[in-house]
């Protein structure tokens, strides 16, 4: 399995989004180094798979890429167990982790070069039955939290949905303190059974046809 190069078109702009992301990847493994080979996983499985499907055009999948390496760094401001799977989190922790999508696409804002990696970004807790977050929020840095509703079907950016099923299965076949790692088939089984609920049903039919090749990012990206 080749890796996703970073030394396609773009020239210098890309090597300079490259080092920027670089940088805040260090800061997402001063949090949890889990965390960022979490992100390194599921932006590798998501340039792979939108290759391998030709889900987006080749022009495209670089912002995907981008996004997807750089769509927890919301997660680093909230307490220290907080993560998308994590369990028993009381109202204060409920309220952060629904906030960090947002929270990431604010604090990328001012950054031109990732604006077309933005509504991937904000966008990839979205639910194809409506039910994700975060929806509308006002106030993430108060405790006023205003979740208004979310984006459905294909409301949510293609690169959204994308990103959301590669995002869930690595978060599942990953150990973790606390819950235990599934099996790569229980895992594309859960993926298929919330086709049409959480996930795009289309993407999901492709997804679940790279087996070999998830098991291949899943060990290169695992240190």
């Amino acid at each position: 399995m080749a890796e996703r190069s970073v030394g396609r078109p773009g020239g210098e702009s890309r090597e300079l989004i490259m080092e920027m992301v670089q940088t805040l990847l260090a800061v997402i493994e001063e949090k949890d180094p889990h965390l960022r080979q979490h992100c390194e996983r599921v932006a590798n499985t998501c340039a792979h798979f939108c290759e391998k499907h030709s889900v987006l055009p080749p022009k495209d999948i670089d912002a995907v890429y981008f996004a997807a390496l750089l769509h927890d760094l919301g997660l680093i401001f909230g307490p220290p167990e907080l993560s998308p799977t994590a369990e028993g989190l009381n109202a204060e922790g409920q309220a952060a982790l629904k906030a960090h999508p947002a929270l990431a696409e604010k604090l990328l804002s001012h950054l031109s070069i990732v604006s077309k990696s933005l509504p991937t970004i904000r966008h990839h807790h979205e639910a194809w039955d409506g039910s994700g977050y975060p929806g509308r929020i006002e106030n993430i840095f108060t405790e006023k939290i205003y979740l208004g509703p979310g984006k459905k079907e294909t409301e949510i950016p293609l690169s959204a949905r994308v990103v959301a099923i590669a995002d869930v299965y690595d978060a599942l076949i990953s150990q973790r303190a606390y819950k235990k790692q599934w099996r790569p088939d229980h895992a594309l089984r859960y993926i298929r059974y919330q086709a049409g609920k959480r996930f795009d049903p289309e993407l999901v039919g492709l997804f679940v046809k790279m087996e070999d090749l998830l098991g291949a990012i899943q060990k290169k990206y695992s240190y």
